[in-house]
């Protein structure tokens, strides 16, 4: 079967713009914190018992968080882009990290390409193992860490 590459729309069936996350654990031990969203409301009139608040999108409550993310994805000329062609935007893993570590936890990345979870895990207060096949990933994750000012130790282990 022949793949619709994302930039290029399908006769057959609806373009394909999501990533499926898939969770697994070896227990039924494992940590996991709901997370609140918002949720914009059509009004604030016949809520009773809710905390209505508002911004520049109108008015909203939280609500937990849905399985359904909205999070953009990454085009070249922003500035976390960092040309990695598998990127995924940092507030995605923070999202996922915050929701199921605890700080001071390891989060690991077998295929850590341009590191973003390594930085989502410093920024949470989270240790980090990354490992990539590819030699550059290495130059990419200390310039992330170096310009966001944070103090990660990589530590490089050849195989």
């Amino acid at each position: 079967m022949e793949q619709t590459p994302a930039w290029r729309t399908s006769k057959r069936w609806f373009s394909r713009k999501h990533d499926t996350i898939l969770f697994y654990s070896k227990s039924d031990r494992y940590t996991f914190h709901p997370q609140q969203e918002k949720s914009y409301l059509t009004h604030k009139y016949g809520f009773a018992n809710i905390d209505i608040q508002q911004d520049a999108r109108g008015y909203y409550r939280l609500a937990a968080m849905r399985d359904v993310w909205d999070i953009p994805a990454l085009r070249g000329n922003q500035p976390e882009a960092v040309g990695y062609p598998t990127q995924k935007p940092l507030a995605l893993y923070e999202r996922i990290i915050r929701a199921s570590s605890n700080p001071g936890d390891i989060a690991l990345d077998p295929f850590c390409g341009s590191g973003t979870t390594a930085v989502a895990a410093e920024r949470l207060g989270r240790q980090w193992i990354a490992m990539d096949i590819w030699d550059g990933a290495y130059d990419i994750l200390c310039g992330r860490l170096e310009a966001e000012r944070l103090g990660g130790d990589v530590i490089v282990i050849a195989l």
